[in-house]
Parts: structure tokens; C-alpha cells; sequence
């Protein structure tokens, strides 16, 4: 009887606070999802952000408080209140990727406040996506208050910490969410932040969330599924799109640019044209960097029209099988061959005049992956060069390449469109469940939203175009899907993707 006493205490108790934290509507909207919690799962969020370039307030100073960043040898002080499962391995994941945390202690050195930031990407778990960010961008997350000190004005203090830490690192922009069903969360939020938008979501029990309002958002939002950020299909990607490269060493060097069939000479010649007149290439000064060039096919035709060349490709075996001396600058100076990642490239920042990779992005890892290549080739260039991204697969021409594989397909081929682009991706996979199918891992290519990409690098001080392939290239198929974006390094070297 007690104990029935207790627990109807306890909800009673958690009933009034949320009736005071936000009022009758909060109230209901708590219970509905409570009901509805084991079958659906769904609510808001809320982004905020604050641009750090702005001045800050001073830094409030307390007697009761010390604010400082953890490192590893604070675990236990961490998990001294966190008795969740697997939670030691969560917080050491976090360390492990370089995430940082912020914390305050109290007079007796126990734990006051925890919250963590990052400058990469992070999870946003109600959405099952993923934020990624760019140099100069930072978020953070996963606030933790001591329940004894809550309502005592320790989030203003970290806040501010955090803004300060975080501008020091470089970052020029900071991001944090708050749940729609928080609205403490969200007040506070409000006096520290910038309001972003809202998103809201639904997601049945075992299927993966449905997301409304995010593509409003300025802000580079992917879904987990789509990036590939899944550590086994990062991985399986990687091992597919690796065997089919290598599979190139066994094929004419006229395969290596599709690896399915042959292309005439004249594509190569169309590509080069296209590249080295978008880039405006300068025989007399230009240094010039590819990025996949794989055997060369392109790059032997563009390196004459540079002062300078380097072509960089992740398989060896392709640029060892480069004629010798095959690439010469303008001058006849032989090109440089690099065996090296595209996203980690090994030259100083700043040293090319003009910069591009072509046909390269869809097959990475993870859209993650495609901003680190954007983002290595603009360090690359010098304050003012040019960098091509060219041949990538763009969402705004998604329903022209339906319609292209409709035109070119037949009856099978087709049914088989319609059935794909019909059945509701929940319905999918719920059927592949109850079928006990396992997905087929084959070449899948990463379509980009440029427009949101350009809009993304021109907020930080890039110019940006978004190009077409001309009636005249010889590529129907890339014509029709495809697009390129052309961006220009700002003048001050300090923007980032």
C-alpha cells in the first residue's frame, strides 16, 4: 500500500511541474504521448543558433561555481549520477572522436553541470539524422543539471563558457535543439540563441522517422540512411566501391572514366574542355590540382593548359599504370602523382591556383565525406582560386533521371521503377522485415543538394555558381542528371565549408 502511495505521489508530482513548466495545452500534449509512446513516437524540435562573431556578454563570475573542460580522467566524476546502461562506453565513444566537454563543479568539486559540443557531426536521434558541420561551426548538446541545482542560473554560465571556448577553437557559428515538449529547455534557449526553425517528426515503432521542415532549415542536415553514417554501411560501401576501382586495372584504359564500356576520345576531350574553360586555366601561371584522376584519361588533356599539375587518386595501382612523362604542364614540366585520401590531401593550404574533382563525389562513404573533399580542395587553393566540383548527382534533376531511366528502360525495368518510387520507404521496410530480405549492396551513387550547398558556402563568404553541362557534351546521361558547382575562394583566407 505504501508503495502504491509512493508512485501515485511521484506522478502527481511530475504532473503539477509540467502543468507549471508549460501550462494546460503541455500538459495534454505530455499524456498523448505517453499513450501513444509504445505503437508512435512523435513531437517537435527546435534549432537555435548564435553567431559568435557577435560580441558576447561578460562572463558572470561565481564563488559557488568552477567551469572548466573534461577530459578522460574525469569519467567517474561524469557517471557519478548516470547509472544508464553501456553509459561509460557512450561518454569514452565521444571522447574517442574528439568531442568536447564542458563542465561545472560545485564548491564541493562534485558535479554541477555536463554538456558537450563537437565541430564535426552529431546524431540528432528524435530525427534520425545527422548534423554536419563545417570548420567554423560548432554544436552542442546532451545538457545535464544536477536536479538539487536546477533553476539556479548554471545554464547561463556554461553557455557562455561554451561560446567562448568554442570562438576560441575558430568556430564562428554555434547550433544547439531543444524538444518541443521541453519548454524550460526552450526558454533558456531563447535568451542565450538565435530561434532557427522548427522540424517535426512521427516514427512507428521500428521504422525509421517521418521528417517534416527540415530542408527550411539552413543548416546541413542528413539522414543517417543517406550519409551512409551507419558504421557497417560506411563500410560496405567503402569495400564495394574499392573492388569495383581496382577492377579497372584489368580494363582498357577507354573504360576507366565509367568502368562499363568504352568512351570515345571524344568525351575526354569534351571533359577537359569543359573543366579548364569553367576554371579559366592560365598555361603561364596556373597550378593546377586534380582530385580522382584515376589513369588520367582526363587529366593528360587539362595538364597542358597548367603552369603546374598534380593529379591525386586513392588506388596506386591506377596511377601506376600512367604512362611515364604521359602529363606535362604547358612548359613540358612532368605532373605530380600523389597516392593519397581526397578528404586528408597532403599539401600546405594555399598552394594551387585552381582546384577541381570530377565525378568523384557520389562515390564516397557518406555525404560527410563529399564536404571533406569540398572542404580539402578549397584549403588547397590560394584566397581567390577556383575550385570545380563537377559531375555530381543532383537532388533538384532527381525526377529527370526517373524519367530518363523510364525512357531507356523496358517493361521489367519499368514496373520496377514505378513499384520502387510508389511503395512508401516505412512500407519497405517493414516488408523486407517481415520477409526476412536482406538488402542488396550494390553500386549506389550519393545524390547532393547543391542549391543548399551553395547557399551553405556563399553564407561564409564563397562565390558560388551552379553549372550546366552544355547541349553540345557528349554525355546525354550527365547532361540530364548531373551539375556542377563552381565556387571561389574569398580574398581573406578564413572561411570553411
Amino acid at each position: 500500500m505504501a508503495s502504491l502511495d509512493h508512485a501515485f505521489s511521484e506522478s502527481w508530482r511530475k504532473t503539477v511541474r509540467a502543468f507549471h513548466e508549460g501550462g494546460l495545452g503541455h500538459l495534454i500534449a505530455r499524456a498523448f504521448q505517453k499513450l501513444s509512446a509504445p505503437i508512435v513516437e512523435f513531437g517537435s524540435i527546435v534549432f537555435f543558433g548564435r553567431n559568435l562573431d557577435q560580441e558576447l556578454p561578460k562572463s558572470p563570475s561565481s564563488d559557488e561555481l568552477t567551469l572548466r573542460q573534461a577530459s578522460r580522467a574525469d569519467m567517474n566524476l561524469l557517471l557519478q549520477d548516470d547509472d544508464r546502461p553501456h553509459a561509460a562506453e557512450k561518454l569514452r565513444r565521444r571522447f574517442d572522436r574528439g568531442d568536447f566537454c564542458f563542465i561545472a563543479l560545485d564548491a564541493e568539486g562534485k558535479l554541477a553541470h555536463s554538456r558537450w559540443a563537437t565541430t564535426g557531426s552529431a546524431e540528432i536521434p528524435e530525427l534520425g539524422m545527422e548534423i554536419v558541420l563545417n570548420r567554423e561551426e560548432a554544436y552542442f548538446y546532451d545538457g545535464y543539471t544536477r536536479p538539487d541545482l536546477r533553476g539556479r542560473g548554471i545554464d547561463g554560465y556554461i553557455r557562455l563558457f561554451i561560446f567562448n571556448s568554442t570562438r576560441a577553437l575558430g568556430a564562428r557559428w554555434i547550433y544547439s535543439y531543444v524538444r518541443g515538449d521541453n519548454p524550460v529547455a526552450f526558454r533558456a534557449a531563447q535568451r542565450w540563441q538565435q530561434r532557427l526553425g522548427r522540424v517535426w517528426y512521427m516514427r512507428v515503432r521500428g521504422l525509421k522517422p517521418i521528417v517534416i521542415g527540415y530542408s527550411r532549415l539552413d543548416l546541413n542536415l542528413r539522414s543517417r540512411a543517406a550519409t551512409g553514417e551507419d558504421e557497417q554501411e560506411k563500410s560496405r560501401r567503402v569495400q564495394i566501391w574499392r573492388e569495383w576501382f581496382e577492377s579497372w586495372l584489368e580494363k582498357p584504359m577507354t573504360q576507366r572514366s565509367t568502368g562499363f564500356y568504352d568512351m570515345p576520345e571524344e568525351y575526354f576531350v569534351a571533359t577537359a574542355k569543359y573543366i579548364s574553360e569553367t576554371l579559366q586555366l592560365n598555361p603561364l601561371s596556373d597550378a593546377v590540382l586534380d582530385v580522382g584522376c584515376d589513369s588520367a584519361m582526363i587529366s593528360r588533356l587539362v595538364a597542358p593548359r597548367s603552369r603546374r599539375f598534380v593529379g591525386v587518386d586513392f588506388i596506386p595501382g591506377l596511377l601506376a599504370q600512367i604512362p611515364k612523362n604521359a602529363i606535362r604542364g604547358a612548359a613540358g614540366r612532368p605532373a605530380s602523382l600523389v597516392a593519397a585520401d581526397g578528404r586528408h590531401l597532403p599539401f600546405r593550404e594555399g598552394v594551387f591556383d585552381k582546384a577541381y574533382c570530377s565525378a568523384v563525389l557520389q562515390t564516397l562513404p557518406s555525404h560527410e565525406d563529399g564536404f571533406k573533399i569540398i572542404e580539402a580542395l578549397t584549403r588547397a587553393c590560394r584566397p581567390g582560386g577556383k575550385i570545380l566540383v563537377s559531375s555530381v548527382p543532383d537532388t533538384a534533376k532527381r525526377l529527370v533521371g526517373y524519367l530518363e531511366m523510364w525512357r531507356r528502360g523496358g517493361m521489367k525495368d519499368r514496373l520496377m521503377l514505378l513499384g520502387s518510387l510508389l511503395t512508401p520507404r516505412p512500407l519497405k521496410d517493414l516488408l523486407s522485415r517481415l520477409l526476412g530480405l536482406k538488402p542488396r549492396y550494390r553500386l549506389v551513387c550519393l545524390e547532393y543538394d547543391l542549391k543548399k550547398i551553395k547557399s551553405m558556402l556563399d553564407a561564409r563568404g564563397f562565390h558560388c555558381q551552379i553549372l550546366h553541362f552544355p547541349e553540345q557534351y557528349p554525355s546525354r546521361d550527365f547532361r540530364k542528371t548531373r551539375s556542377n558547382l563552381l565556387i571561389q575562394k574569398p580574398m581573406e583566407n578564413k572561411a570553411g565549408v
